[in-house]
């Protein structure tokens, strides 16, 4: 298999495969009460935070949610062939949604409280893809 990554003059495109059903993650997580959402994951370069006007515009265009890491590895894995679906753990609210300022270790905090959830979450994720693919 060919790891190298050739420059593309066509448009990035990232492939979702329909044929994972998350519905038995879904279902999973409402046995669990874990929380999850569905919606358009924005990307950026990281590792930065995002200010309040590039959320705003992030909001303008459609996002509800952004990262640094999904997309690109979304592509690369398209790129290689592997079908993807997305799952993320979602930290915290983006610069200038709320009125507090962001500090990295509240987010380092965040996701250490909900590691064991997640975690759970992303094994059962795997097993039922799995049995379902």
């Amino acid at each position: 298999m060919d790891f190298t990554f050739q420059h593309s003059t066509q448009p990035i495109k990232i492939k979702f495969n329909n044929s994972l059903n998350f519905n038995s993650i879904k279902q999973f997580c409402n046995n669990n009460n874990i929380p999850i959402y569905e919606g358009c994951y924005s990307w950026t370069l990281g590792p930065t935070y995002e200010t309040p006007s590039e959320i705003k515009m992030l909001r303008t265009l459609g996002a509800d949610m952004v990262g640094m890491s999904t997309v690109p590895e979304s592509i690369a894995a398209n790129h290689l062939g592997i079908k993807v679906g997305g799952l993320s753990c979602i930290t915290n609210m983006a610069a200038g949604i709320k009125n507090e300022t962001l500090k990295h270790e509240d987010i380092k905090e965040q996701a250490l409280k909900v590691m064991e959830y997640f975690s759970s979450l992303l094994k059962n994720a795997i097993i039922r893809i799995g049995v379902e693919d």
